[in-house]
């Protein structure tokens, strides 16, 4: 169960994604416009968001730059629903910080599956099972910035390996390991798969690039697995995660 604003000033519509993400099993919460989803925020803090861009009082990419202004809110993904949106359009919106789009109309499993997919993510990648002995605020996250900036300088090189990020954060492998385990409850092959799907997945949607150069420069040595990979992941194959996302 995922915790999730609806910010929609179409009192039908917006009632329609309550009534089914409720259903669902989620907890959720609307509001009319931008204004009332900063005011939500104060006492309702959601796991994801999903906006629409043309609102009254505060449009969706107003909301999301407002958003991005407050740390305690940078972090929670924001899916944005749209029709008759220009390219450049979603593309600013990616660019402030939305991970996806939804074009109306849309079928609500659609909408269900992305949400889905986010939270199985964000489980492997930010949920961190209770350490047996924790390691001190600081260091925590003085290990996961470096494996960020690791993971950002060299997930591209398909012979990247855990010895060699083991190597980079001067640490043995074993002790790593456990590190990824404790941390992400994760071991290094998936997260960094994870990863690379996610590069992936934005070059789609801001590049013009080929599939092949892009399942190549996000690190993957085989453009069969890049896509069935992607599609284990996202549900759709490459290109049509790039078409329904920019059409």
């Amino acid at each position: 169960m995922a915790k999730i604003l609806v910010v929609e000033d179409d009192d039908a519509l917006r009632t329609n994604i309550l009534e089914h993400l409720t259903i669902a099993g989620h907890q959720i919460h609307g509001s009319l416009n931008g204004i009332d989803a900063l005011e939500t925020l104060h006492t309702f803090t959601p796991d994801i968001i999903i906006c629409d861009i043309q609102m009254p009082i505060m449009d969706g990419i107003e909301f999301l730059k407002e958003k991005q202004k407050d740390k305690l809110y940078q972090s929670i993904p924001l899916i944005f629903l749209t029709s008759n949106v220009s390219t450049n359009q979603k593309l600013m919106g990616l660019e402030v910080g939305a991970i996806d789009y939804i074009t109306k109309p849309f079928q609500i499993k659609e909408l269900i599956f992305k949400i889905d997919n986010i939270t199985a993510l964000r489980s492997n990648l930010m949920m961190l099972p209770p350490p047996a002995e924790p390691l001190e605020d600081k260091e925590t996250i003085r290990f996961k910035t470096n494996l960020e900036e690791i993971l950002l300088s060299l997930h591209s090189n398909q012979d990247f390996s855990i010895s060699e990020a083991a190597f980079q954060l001067n640490m043995s492998v074993s002790t790593f390991q456990r590190h990824l385990n404790r941390y992400y409850g994760s071991n290094f092959s998936d997260l960094l798969k994870l990863y690379r799907l996610t590069k992936a997945a934005m070059m789609l949607l801001k590049t013009d690039k080929s599939i092949e150069e892009i399942a190549f420069q996000s690190g993957f040595n085989s453009l069969s697995y890049f896509s069935r990979s992607f599609k284990e992941v996202y549900k759709i194959p490459p290109i049509k995660y790039r078409l329904t996302n920019l059409h």
